[in-house]
């Protein structure tokens, strides 16, 4: 391939640090995007050619040299955006994290993730990528191969085009059948299983399945009716497919007596090695009666069944191997996609310790996620200083074209919350350089391991927001039992506070800026002082909101300032008289 022979032309060989360390360096030809991978244990040419094309450096080096060497070669992790291994090579992450500090990304070409300690690496924002179950194993590939070999077989194509090598242009024997609203019967409800079922489903197939050791509502989690015997699903099937393993009880499970259970002209399909669950001794005759119309069979060796079954017209023979030769290239071919698209930003698949990832990429979520920042950020404006925290608990309702209520993206929100609350937090006692590892990847746990208990609730006051389309709640309280609670919606595409402690009567206002929020005495007059006092200071005030409740002898004053009052002239606001729990809000 032409990327390959470029790629090859820019490798390079260097030694590390230490000299025990040997670094196979791959330059791409083209655009370079600044970034640089390292590759443990690869040896994979379609994997390195992947992150060439999209502009990354690759470093490719043995893990037995890099982790054996960490003393020395660790300084050198700390040029690495991203981290790809292999599915079992267990990382010291304590002693790769200290040194790597760009590390954004570790990647795994299969579905195992036991080697990587996944709280350490999610404490310091690394997202771990992996290959989900499903396709990490060999589960996609057969299922595409059952499909495949079952339009073969119910379409006639092999023998359409051994007719039409032959010169031969005759169509009307070769016309088979229709599979959309026919019934696809699945023995076994593994992983393969499982994708059998959905792609039968997208074709418009019926899609029933004999597995004890599933549940019906777990089937029916994955679009199959479950069948309560095999008689059952025998008797509805058009089309019966084998995904168990080839065990002592499962040999020739489906025999005589199994096909005597079943509609006339039925397909049988088995992929995987596993023919020997289907009894060789039936078909032929029942190839001639017509009692199965045609056989489509993925075998372990060509000599797994008889030469008379394999060379008979409706017997579709395949070899195992097609379904397992490529597996290693196509799964590290796979997580450098995915790994280019996570740095790139382009897209967040297979995120383990950060499901949630992907919705920050939706153009619906992030004023939502904005909204949260703000709202977390907020809350710490309004504590006394030092504030010690010990819940922190939010609330979502509705949404705009994007449910804030599911799962994931409460997820996404409460991390959000807890990324500007305590970003707020570092700042406002100085900032240090944790504050700049703060994501929405590690928010959350960064909070519980500072002791605060983070939580997701459904109790909102559906007086309160019943005029609104959405809305997330956060309420905050502190050691001492003091609790403050503050509430956002978003406005079209703007975020907005609809709500401060008690408060709710007032216009929505934007989180942004300088803000200055007092309780005053709801009487006439009460807020003069306020008023004069920012006018000899010179300071402008932008928008002007005030709120009150019925049963409270304080207002809320909110006023949106274009300068920032000094901290004498809060002294003198906290000063007059009728006026209390004076804050400034800086966002």
């Amino acid at each position: 391939m032409w990327h390959r022979a470029l790629r090859g032309s820019v490798a390079s060989h260097r030694r590390g640090i230490s000299s025990a360390v040997a670094v196979t360096t791959h330059k791409p030809s083209f655009s370079d995007n600044g970034k640089r991978v390292l590759c443990l244990n690869v040896g994979n040419l379609v994997c390195i050619d992947e992150f060439l094309q999209h502009g990354f450096t690759v470093d490719e080096a043995s893990s037995h040299d890099v982790l054996g060497s960490l003393s020395t070669f660790g300084p050198s992790l700390a040029q690495y955006d991203a981290l790809l291994t292999d599915d079992h090579t267990k990382l010291p992450m304590h002693e790769i994290l200290t040194h790597a500090t760009r590390l954004k990304l570790i990647g795994i070409p299969g579905s195992q993730t036991g080697h990587v300690n996944l709280l350490a690496a999610t404490n310091r924002g690394v997202m771990v990528q992996n290959i989900g179950k499903k396709l990490a194993g060999t589960a996609a590939v057969e299922a595409e191969m059952v499909l495949s070999l079952l339009l073969h077989v119910a379409r006639k194509i092999p023998q359409a085009m051994a007719a039409t090598k032959r010169g031969d242009g005759g169509r009307d024997g070769f016309l088979g059948h229709e599979l959309q609203g026919k019934a696809m019967g699945i023995v076994g409800l593994n992983e393969t299983g499982q994708l059998v079922g959905e792609l039968a489903s997208a074709m418009g197939m019926h899609v029933y399945a004999y597995d004890p050791t599933i549940s019906t509502e777990n089937a029916a989690s994955v679009g199959v009716t479950k069948c309560a015997s095999l008689t059952e699903l025998y008797g509805k099937a058009d089309v019966l497919t084998f995904h168990v393993p080839l065990t002592g009880l499962t040999r020739n499970m489906f025999d005589g007596a199994a096909l005597a259970q079943c509609k006339p002209g039925v397909t049988l399909v088995s992929v995987g090695g596993m023919e020997g669950v289907i009894d060789e001794a039936i078909l032929l005759p029942a190839l001639a009666s017509g009692q199965i119309a045609g056989v489509a069979v993925d075998l372990s060796t060509p000599s797994a069944w008889s030469a008379a079954i394999v060379a008979h017209p409706s017997v579709l023979p395949a070899t195992s191997n097609s379904t397992k030769a490529n597996l290693p290239a196509r799964l590290y071919k796979m997580i450098a996609e995915n790994m280019c698209a996570t740095l790139d930003h382009r897209a967040f698949i297979g995120i383990v310790n950060g499901v949630f990832m992907p919705l920050t990429l939706v153009p619906e979520m992030k004023p939502f996620l904005a909204l949260g920042e703000s709202l977390g950020r907020f809350l710490v404006e309004i504590l006394p200083t030092p504030a010690a925290i010990a819940h922190v608990t939010i609330t979502t309702k509705g949404g705009r074209d994007i449910d804030i209520t599911a799962p994931k993206a409460r997820s996404a929100i409460q991390n959000a919350v807890m990324k500007g609350l305590l970003q707020q937090q570092q700042q406002r006692s100085g900032g240090n350089a944790a504050a700049t590892s703060l994501t929405l990847l590690n928010a959350s746990v960064a909070g519980m391991s500072q002791g605060i208990d983070v939580r997701l609730t459904d109790d909102l006051d559906q007086d309160i927001i019943q005029h609104l389309n959405n809305a997330i709640q956060v309420q905050v309280e502190l050691q001492s039992g003091e609790k403050s609670v503050v509430m956002g919606s978003v406005f079209g595409e703007e975020p907005r506070i609809v709500q401060v402690g008690e408060y709710n009567d007032f216009p929505a206002f934007k989180p942004q800026g300088t803000m200055l929020f007092f309780n005053n005495e709801d009487r006439p007059g009460a807020i003069t002082g306020v008023l004069d006092q920012l006018a000899k200071s010179q300071i402008n005030i932008a928008s002007l909101g005030l709120a009150r409740q019925p049963d409270k002898p304080q207002a809320l004053g909110m006023l949106a300032l274009d300068s920032d009052p000094a901290d004498d002239i809060v002294a003198k606001l906290r000063a007059l008289q009728g006026i209390t729990n004076v804050h400034v809000v800086r966002l």
